[in-house]
């Protein structure tokens, strides 16, 4: 198994650096620093949140509102967001017999050379036949609709599964599914 990796604060910072000057895209910095497009977005916002701090001369409080801050978000881990709709698991006793009794969708990246993207596929649980995929450079939900839509102009299953993600939880995503009841 491969081990993960781990940055140093000055390697973050160059790169978050990097990533606020605008020059070059969040997929170029990646590839150039071998790190994944999602961590670069979280260290450039990270510093942009935190660029306040260099101009200060306190530094007691803000570290006391920085631990206060993060228990809050800590008890937050785990509670659901009042905007998005659970969905209950429908295929525990449904037996998958036959094409198009049951399909599902999934989201994995892919490493490349220089760089990431994003593949979404959408699958036919009996058959394991990919009836339709996409890749992307980022995770907006815009590829999964499209490959949703092609997959249903092949097919309509009866029951349609995957997990809970932003992407497939999403109005646009969920709309297009409905859409074909």
């Amino acid at each position: 198994m491969k081990k993960r990796k781990t940055y140093d604060d000055q390697f973050k910072a160059r790169v978050a650096r990097e990533a606020v000057k605008g020059e070059k895209t969040i997929s170029e910095i990646a590839t150039q620093f071998d790190v994944h497009p999602n961590q670069i977005m979280k260290w450039k916002r990270q510093l942009l949140e935190n660029v306040g701090g260099v101009f200060s001369r306190k530094r007691g409080p803000e570290v006391e509102e920085m631990k206060e801050l993060i228990d809050k978000l800590n008890k937050k881990i785990g509670e659901q967001d009042k905007d998005h709709q659970i969905y209950p698991y429908l295929l525990r006793e449904v037996e998958i017999d036959r094409p198009n009794k049951g399909w599902a969708a999934d989201i994995t990246y892919i490493r490349l050379k220089r760089g990431f993207v994003h593949l979404v596929a959408v699958m036919d649980v009996f058959s394991r036949y990919i009836i339709s995929w996409r890749l992307a450079n980022t995770l907006e939900t815009g590829f999964c609709c499209e490959a949703l839509k092609e997959a249903l102009e092949r097919g309509s299953p009866e029951y349609f599964n995957t997990d809970q993600g932003a992407q497939f939880t999403s109005s646009e995503f969920l709309s297009i599914l409905q859409g074909r009841r």
